[in-house]
């Protein structure tokens, strides 16, 4: 690609290029990504009397997040099956056919937030045992065990967020097919929990056979794929501006589409893999959330396992 004038590295969102390389070499190019957010819903809010906090990306922590979904839940009366959940969230005690446990937000998810990689630029483990992990898994657990905000059971969104009854959501800000986005519905970063950046996931990378005939041919093929599937993603792996996110997500508000703009210029894209996400999640899902193991010793655990 340094051969190619055509390809400008700045004209993708900071830090994306990161993805796709292994041992100094890229090996595929991003097609687009998905940025992880947490939506308010503020006519919960208005109803129940509470100030939404300050959508800051600084300030909203996972403290703040806490505090404000404790302030809006509202537990199910006689009668009433769904009640109000502060946080939208839902954790399957059973692994699925896969033996993954299933549960949102996921830890694989929430450690990215803590430490943007769970290796060092040296290719350590050591970021999974900071203290910045520690204390992502340690909230995952009081969302479960000390505040009752991550029911141990599975939740149907839909139902929620068609009844409008939710506080909190964190989200991966494709849900608008369910009434997620738009007036009453602003959206506010994914809590920060140390790393200082806002998690992303690239959903898609395209790369070449290393026994390509022709090499060349082989290259400019994928270049016109992969304008062509970034044409067509909501958010394509190029920077756009606000005004873009906005026609291709018809439901986001203008302030919406600056904040998801904001986030994704100051995301993180490093996110494990699947089998590490699977070994991350499901060792503090059946450890720390469903056992009595301390969030330090899963971590050290899971270090061990990905280091064999």
């Amino acid at each position: 690609m340094g051969g190619d004038p055509d390809f400008q590295p700045d004209a993708y969102w900071p830090r994306l290029l990161d993805v796709g390389r292994s041992e100094g070499q890229r090996f595929g190019l991003p097609i687009g990504v998905v940025p992880q957010v947490t939506i308010i819903n503020l006519n919960a809010a208005r109803a129940a009397g509470v100030e939404p906090p300050p959508s800051d990306a600084r300030t909203f922590t996972g403290e703040v997040l806490v505090e404000a979904s404790l302030a809006l839940h509202r537990l199910p009366r006689e009668g009433d099956v769904l009640g109000s959940p502060g946080l939208l969230t839902s954790f399957t005690p059973e692994p699925n056919v896969a033996g993954v446990y299933e549960l949102w937000p996921a830890p694989s998810l929430m450690l990215p937030a803590a430490i943007r990689s769970i290796r060092d630029s040296q290719g350590t483990l050591r970021p999974l045992e900071s203290q910045a992990a520690v204390a992502a898994v340690a909230l995952l657990r009081d969302l479960v065990k000390r505040y009752d905000l991550m029911p141990i059971r599975r939740v149907d969104f839909r139902s929620y967020f068609r009844e409008g009854r939710w506080g909190l959501h964190l989200s991966s800000l494709l849900l608008e097919g369910f009434g997620v986005l738009g007036e009453g519905h602003p959206v506010y970063p994914f809590p920060n929990l140390g790393a200082g950046r806002n998690p992303a996931v690239v959903w898609g990378l395209l790369g070449i056979p290393a026994g390509s005939r022709d090499p060349e041919l082989a290259y400019h093929a994928l270049r016109v794929l992969e304008r062509t599937l970034a044409d067509w993603s909501i958010f394509p792996s190029r920077r756009v501006s606000a005004e873009v996110l906005r026609n291709r997500l018809p439901d986001i508000a203008p302030a919406d589409a600056e904040m998801v703009s904001a986030l994704l210029r100051n995301a993180t894209f490093d996110r494990p893999s699947y089998e590490e996400s699977s070994l991350i999640n499901n060792t503090i899902a059946r450890d720390v959330l469903l056992g009595n193991v301390e969030p330090a010793e899963a971590l050290r655990r899971i270090v061990t396992e990905l280091a064999g």
